[in-house]
């Protein structure tokens, strides 16, 4: 028996499963953010004040923080991936609209006896307003994902705008009766910088219904560092810097994936193109002839004794020209005497089957 193996080309009519997580997607958020600017202030001395004498003011530095504290939303948009089991890893990049804003006021003073009275004073008066207009993230996202949420951490970039106005008002006092005002010093100033930094944070996100839309939530630090300031005004000239910009991030937010899995959907239309050949047929079973045997057998003789026949098969009928083409000779032993009679028996032994040639 021989056995056919068959190859065929199957399409696959099934797709594999979408992983819900990834592709492209975009979304919406909103949220508080709780800023920190330090403001570092340095004042010009001043002398030789009209009608005064030579008061002097010796000038000084003073420091303010601001809150800057509001509401914020934006868009974002990014891709994830899948990189083992049950990690994922993306990107991401987003923008946001800020209405943060906090003011703060310090101040500075003294007393001078380098005026005609010998009783003066002064005080600088230093009032700042910080404003975050808005900012964005470029950033890395790679977490634990189990049971449809995913726990990341997110580090990367920060930019955004930060803009400080504000003045600052030098006063000067004649104490020797009832104070009286003899110099009174105000310089405004404003500047504002497209600066970069550095952001990181932790969220979750989870997936609703079939995986198309997904819910967020995340905490950012975001680190803008130094805001270059500058010198504004003369005599007292005012110098001012904000040394540092920070803020506090809580947001949350929706996301919206496009399309199926591009990495799946490769794998789908690869698998449903690729041939698949059909499993082999089983070699057909032996059919038993391998094994000791016993049974019965049965036959019929026609005559007594020994007889031989010899025949020889010739080409012509003339026995001068033949040739031998072939001969043959019987031999039988009778066992029954007389008549012809029938007979019987057991017999018994071994065989052996050669295995069949595999295809």
């Amino acid at each position: 028996l021989a056995s056919t193996s068959l190859c065929l080309s199957v399409g696959i009519s099934h797709a594999a499963p979408v992983d819900p997580w990834i592709g492209w997607y975009a979304g919406g958020n909103i949220g508080y953010s709780w800023g920190r600017a330090d403001t570092a202030t340095t004042v010009g001395g001043l002398t030789g004040i009209a009608n005064f004498g030579q008061f002097g003011f010796p000038g000084g530095d003073n420091s303010t923080r601001s809150n800057v504290d509001g509401v914020i939303g934006g868009v974002q948009s990014g891709y994830v991936g899948r990189i083992a089991p049950h990690w994922l890893g993306g990107v991401e990049a987003d923008i946001q609209w800020s209405r943060q804003k906090g003011s703060a006021r310090s101040l500075f003073s003294g007393n001078t006896t380098e005026c005609t009275s010998s009783d003066c004073s002064f005080s600088s008066l230093h009032d700042v307003t910080t404003r975050l207009n808005w900012f964005g993230t470029f950033r890395g996202r790679a977490g634990y994902e189990t049971n449809g949420v995913w726990l990341y951490g997110t580090a990367g970039l920060a930019f955004g705008e930060v803009s400080v106005s504000g003045s600052n008002t030098v006063t000067l006092l004649d104490n020797s009766g009832a104070p009286d005002v003899v110099g009174l010093f105000s310089r405004p100033f404003s500047y504002s910088q497209f600066k970069g930094g550095w952001a990181a944070g932790i969220g979750a996100e989870g997936l609703i219904g079939d995986g198309r839309w997904r819910w967020k939530v995340e905490y950012l630090h975001i680190d803008l560092g130094t805001i270059n300031g500058g010198i504004f005004g003369s005599a007292p000239f005012v110098q001012v810097n904000t040394s540092r910009f920070t803020d506090e991030i809580v947001r949350v937010g929706f996301n919206y994936r496009f399309g199926d899995s591009s990495t799946n959907n490769a794998m789908n239309a690869f698998a449903a193109d690729m041939p698949v050949k059909a499993m082999k047929a089983p070699p057909p079973a032996y059919l038993g002839w391998t094994g000791w045997y016993v049974g019965v057998n049965a036959g019929y003789i026609d005559s007594v004794g020994r007889t031989n026949t010899d025949a020889t098969i010739l080409t012509s009928s003339s026995a001068a020209n033949s040739v031998d083409i072939a001969t043959t000779a019987t031999n039988q032993f009778n066992m029954v005497p007389a008549d012809s009679s029938a007979g019987g028996g057991l017999s018994g032994g071994a065989a052996a089957e050669s295995p069949p040639r595999r295809p």
